[in-house]
């Protein structure tokens, strides 16, 4: 099975993160790191969001205000990119699927072609958590380490000791990164009055 389409540019940020190539360890007869392996580590981050509400700050052209960028909320950093069985979707209010747009996904932010009179979009999509998942390879290329003595000759000395502690001093870098790792705290006025 190959990884959805939509995954290749996180699949790919996450081997840059662990220095993962497809067959750096093989273990009864698997090789590691396949992109549906990689994908699959992503997956169990996965987080699906509905309905996000999405925005444009007018931009002054030619004397007149138009909405053309959408930013897309910070902690949705990580996406799924629009593809076939992506959980992508943008829609106006009606429900009905925008059309006429890009998409950066490094920056977040959608760009339509032509103005939108600031109509209200919202966003359907899957977000992941790329740090826990480069920790979790990490701390799973520390086991692979672990397997491995330390040896030497002549003048010659190999420590996978130190290629463990180096593991996972990584996983503990990323996992200390991402989201899961931050907490937030909701604030309430009390000093307005509800209606």
């Amino acid at each position: 099975m190959a990884a959805r389409g939509g995954m290749d540019n996180l699949i790919s940020e996450v081997r840059r993160m662990t220095h993962a190539g497809t067959a750096d360890h093989t273990v009864a007869g698997v090789a590691y790191w396949t992109d549906d392996q990689i994908q699959e580590r992503l997956d169990r981050t996965r987080q699906t969001v509905k309905r996000v509400s999405l925005s444009s700050d007018p931009e002054y052209v030619a004397g007149d205000n138009v909405y053309l960028e959408y930013k897309i909320p910070v902690y949705l950093k990580w996406l799924e990119e629009d593809d076939t069985d992506s959980g992508w979707a943008l829609r106006d209010g009606d429900g009905v699927d925008a059309t006429g747009y890009t998409v950066n996904y490094q920056s977040g932010v959608i760009t339509f072609g032509t103005d939108q009179d600031s109509e209200i979009y919202y966003l359907d999509a899957r977000a992941y958590d790329v740090y826990a998942t480069a920790g979790d390879m990490w701390e799973s290329k520390a086991g692979f380490y672990e397997a491995s003595v330390d040896w030497s000759s002549d003048n010659h000395r190999v420590s996978k000791s130190q290629m463990v502690k180096h593991a996972m001093a990584m996983a503990n870098k990323y996992k200390g990164m991402g989201p899961s790792a931050m907490s937030f705290t909701r604030r309430v006025r009390v000093d307005e009055r509800r209606r």
